[in-house]
């Protein structure tokens, strides 16, 4: 079984360029959304929604009916 993870796609001008949470905040706009620190900055956000909603989660999904299919 090959499973392959990209954060913006196998083409494209930004397939080489890696991905990270925080980057895909900051490019949507939701970053801008979290509380900031005492000092003015942005806080980190509780959750890497990127990366469970975007990543994780949809390739977990497809490797386990993958396997039930083959099962």
């Amino acid at each position: 079984m090959i499973c392959s993870i990209t954060g913006y796609g196998r083409s494209g001008p930004l397939a080489q360029t890696a991905g990270h949470d925080l980057d895909y905040l900051a490019e949507t706009g939701l970053l801008a959304l979290a509380q900031t620190t005492a000092e003015g900055l942005p806080a980190l956000p509780p959750v890497l929604l990127g990366d469970i909603a975007g990543g994780a989660y949809p390739a977990v999904m497809a490797i386990l009916l993958a396997l039930l299919e083959r099962r």
